[in-house]
């Protein structure tokens, strides 16, 4: 059985809804926060079309302005409270600052997704959970409509994130599992997101998925950590701000990820005598990836497996005034292995042509960075000819059947392509509910009990990130793919 409460309100009349049949209709429901009053949908039929309009919705932005103002009314006051109070009163007071009081008002979800036909289910021991998703649909400022050019993308991510989640439910719901999801806007607004999670009483919570953004992300991990629930961070790939947090589950893998898998796939080519790295020396940022993946490479240079013992790691701190004769650092007529690391277009392009002039005395098998898949303009016959390589999360194979049958699926239900956002929640929702449906809820245990799994687009091996004192800052997905850019198409290096 599917119930979708709250949702009759932004429809015409008491028609019974078919999920499968009208998908973008309940996205609708899931991005709108419900009001009291007639059952008119202002929406008319582009709900039928998969065309999403936000309601006029003035009243709702000065409510939440209010709200916002009275949090940090109340942040103010917690303030001069602390002033007054002892270090160890001060921590405690933090904690609860995170706890849900008995008396607060229970903020409704933007929706509740259920899921419950325990008679079908022969499977494991998942009951049914409740899981929160706080997502930043921003509907009171978007029209979620794919034919909107106009979209924020930071919404278009959290859209697409979630529509992949929901396909993923539809077949977990077909195997008979029982869960049930809750769906809040956070509008990438920390104050609303710490407001949210203060504001619910459920007796259990047991999984949050969401938020995206650091700033509500940061809100989120403290209250989890806290109150003991297990949080997924599903887009962001940063966890610099968790000092130790074992119910914070980083399921994208972190740059550390990348950098680590990028030298163990170095490590592991034969006759490498030389690496080079070129980064942009007018970039901190930049300057500071290369180090990290120089020192991964270091690290590997102590004759573990099959890297030569002999091979030089140089860094090049490349710019436009310095003028860098890379000759220096490069051998004629045998494979040179340069690394790029650099998020930035305009300059990873720059060394891509320079690379590209030498690349016949100085032949060059050429490693780049993550983002790179999303560059607009880079010189694919360059990428081509160098021998191009990079470190992923997915990857589409146009001769995987299971990845080609969801695509189609997707096609039927939604209208469009799933986007490498649709294809992440996909493979997040089904890994996570999976593992807790064969290990239980306890994700410290579940997650690494379930070692290395092979997701549609995605993989997973989750484990603990350990601090030096050896416990646990926070979980990681560590599986990172390469993939060689070949006859103009990525193709995964098994």
């Amino acid at each position: 059985m599917i119930s979708v409460q709250n949702l009759q309100q932004l429809l015409n009349g008491s028609k019974k809804i078919c999920f499968l049949a009208i998908f973008c209709a309940f996205i609708l429901s899931s991005c709108v926060t419900t009001r009291s009053g007639g059952n008119t949908s202002p929406w008319g039929n582009d709900s039928e079309r998969g065309i999403l309009r936000p309601s006029d919705d003035k009243q709702e932005e000065k409510q939440t302005e209010n709200s916002q103002k009275n949090t940090k009314s109340n942040d103010k006051d917690q303030e001069k409270n602390k002033d007054k109070s002892s270090v160890n009163k001060d921590q405690k007071d933090k904690q609860d600052n995170y706890k849900p009081k008995k008396d607060t008002q229970v903020e409704k979800p933007d929706t509740i997704f259920q899921i419950v036909d325990k008679d079908k289910y022969s499977g494991g021991i998942l009951t049914n959970y409740n899981v929160l998703v706080l997502l930043p649909f921003n509907v009171h400022k978007n029209s979620l409509d794919y034919n909107n050019k106009k979209i924020d993308v930071k919404s278009k991510v959290a859209l697409e994130f979630y529509q992949g989640m929901m396909q993923s439910l539809r077949e977990l719901q077909a195997e008979g599992m029982s869960f049930t999801i809750r769906v809040y806007d956070t509008r990438i607004d920390q104050y609303r997101t710490k407001s949210l999670l203060n504001s619910l009483q459920y007796e259990q919570i047991d999984l949050i998925v969401g938020p995206v953004y650091n700033k509500c992300l940061k809100e989120a991990a403290e209250w989890a950590r806290v109150n003991k629930t297990y949080l997924i961070s599903p887009i962001a790939s940063n966890a610099d701000f968790i000092q130790e947090n074992p119910y914070y589950v980083a399921i994208n893998p972190t740059m550390n990820a990348h950098v680590s898998k990028l030298a163990q796939y170095i490590k592991s080519e034969r006759n490498v005598n030389r690496i080079t790295i070129i980064t942009n020396a007018n970039s901190n940022k930049d300057s500071k990836l290369a180090q990290d993946i120089e020192r991964q490479l270091n690290s590997y240079s102590s004759g573990i497996g099959d890297f030569n013992t002999s091979t030089s790691v140089n860094v090049i701190y490349d710019s436009k005034e310095s003028e860098t004769v890379w000759t220096d650092y490069l051998i004629e007529r045998i494979d040179n292995h340069v690394i790029v690391a650099s998020m930035d277009e305009a300059f990873s392009s720059d060394v891509i042509r320079r690379l590209s002039l030498m690349n016949r005395t100085y032949p060059v098998i050429l490693y780049g960075m993550p983002n790179w898949k999303r560059y607009r303009n880079i010189n694919i016959d360059m990428l081509e000819d160098l021998n191009f390589h990079l470190t992923a999360v997915s990857n589409t194979d146009k001769n995987d059947m299971r990845q080609q049958q969801m695509i189609e699926s997707y096609k039927t239900n939604v209208g469009i392509k799933p986007s490498e956002f649709s294809k992440k929640g996909y493979d997040v929702s089904n890994y996570l509910f999976k593992s807790m449906d064969k290990y239980g809820a306890d994700l410290m245990i579940a997650l690494p009990r379930a070692s290395m799994q092979s997701g549609c687009f995605m993989d997973f091996y989750v484990m603990p990130s350990r601090l030096f004192s050896g416990s646990t800052r926070y979980l990681e997905n560590t599986a990172v793919k390469v993939l060689e850019f070949e006859d103009y198409e990525f193709r995964l290096v098994r």
